[in-house]
């Protein structure tokens, strides 16, 4: 890993364009990127995420802690949906990734794709939420009935008035993401 770290620092962009994909699934570290911009996972973009190496090809990535995403920082104040993080200053990797001749424009390539008919469609977006609330909708609501006073009066944030019930959340969900399919759309997809 310290190697990993030490080439993708402190190579110079030939070195870095000719032997990074020996080095990491590129697929992998893109949809990393993909996934960490388009919900703004400011958490798992530059410090959270397990990366491993898979000793018949190359280093993967597992990204992990997204308590801060989807319109909300890690202590659940909301954030706004037209916010534009690249993290490429909290991770070199996907900043030199972006820039690669080859890997660049297949990764903005692959941004459009994704939000025309992969997995940030608008109908995958919606699928999704709806399957979740079909598993898990009764559940969380009976969560939240047991605990939301406890969670409203936690220090951290007691004085806060945005607070939303179970199904208020959702929807801001839904509503948030469907803001930030236009904006990713209209500034995420060109280099």
């Amino acid at each position: 890993l310290e190697a990993l770290v030490a080439f993708v620092a402190d190579a110079d962009a030939a070195t870095f364009n000719a032997g990074i994909a020996e080095l990491i699934d590129v697929d992998d570290y893109t949809a990393w990127w993909l996934l960490s911009t388009f919900v703004i996972a400011s958490d798992s973009a530059g410090k959270n995420s397990y990366h491993y190496h898979d000793q018949a090809r190359s280093w993967r990535v597992v990204p992990w802690d997204f308590n801060h995403s989807l319109g909300q920082s890690w202590e659940t104040e909301r954030t706004a949906s037209d916010d534009a993080p690249t993290y490429f200053s909290r991770n070199e990797l996907f900043r030199r990734l972006t820039l690669h001749p080859t890997f660049g424009p297949a990764i903005y390539q692959r941004y459009q794709d994704t939000l025309a008919s992969g997995a940030f469609s608008k109908a995958s977006l919606g699928t999704m939420i709806d399957s979740y609330m079909e598993e898990i909708g009764l559940s969380a609501a009976r969560d939240w009935q047991r605990w939301q006073d406890a969670y409203r009066s936690f220090n951290r944030w007691n004085g806060r008035t945005d607070f939303t019930t179970h199904l208020e959340e959702v929807q801001y969900i839904r509503d948030w993401l469907s803001e930030r399919w236009l904006f990713v759309r209209d500034n995420y997809t060109a280099a």
